[in-house]
């Protein structure tokens, strides 16, 4: 089963996913951050100056994240999923890759949980650059892709990441 921890920029996404790998299960982490560091390394140059590269090798990520998990029996966690970047493309004017829509459309999710902005927790850096309120309208932009196609969003509560994690597990295995 695959489910989905997403919202906009610092929100606490990353440190709901530690805490999930913490507890033993499995976790697929986003790796943005890490590939715009190594980018910015090794070439001088951030990456998200060409938006619409950027989104292409970002969805092609995605997609192979979303694979890892192919025949597997147990519980997987993502930090992002891939209809997250359909709202990043849609939020900075990007064009969605060719065929990345289908592969959204045929390859879903078994759950989604959103993580509510909390201004108070976004701290801004070299690569975190987004205001509280343009981190506000990714995670609309987010919210809107996904129910679009029919997802049905459960909001995370702005808890503690324990109680976090406690919150969507004992969710997940109510069903």
């Amino acid at each position: 089963m695959r489910f989905v921890i997403t919202g906009g920029t610092g929100t606490g996404k990353t440190a709901l996913i530690e805490e999930l790998a913490r507890r033993g299960y499995a976790t697929i982490p986003e790796g943005t951050r890490e590939y715009i560091e190594e980018m910015i390394e090794l070439t001088g140059k951030d990456p998200r100056k060409d938006r619409a590269k950027f989104q292409e090798y970002i969805c092609m990520v995605r997609m192979n994240d979303f694979l890892k998990a192919e025949g597997k029996k147990e519980i997987y966690f993502y930090d992002r999923g891939h209809y997250d970047e359909k709202a990043y493309c849609d939020h900075f004017n990007s064009p969605v890759p060719l065929g990345y829509t289908d592969f959204c459309l045929n390859n879903r999710y078994d759950g989604l949980y959103i993580l509510p902005p909390w201004p108070e927790i976004l701290q801004k850096d070299t690569i975190r650059t987004e205001s509280p309120q343009e981190a506000i309208e990714i995670h609309k932009a987010i919210i809107r892709t996904y129910l679009e196609d029919g997802y049905k969003p459960i909001e995370v509560p702005r808890v503690g990441v324990k109680e976090r994690a406690d919150f969507v597990l004992e969710h997940i295995l109510s069903k």
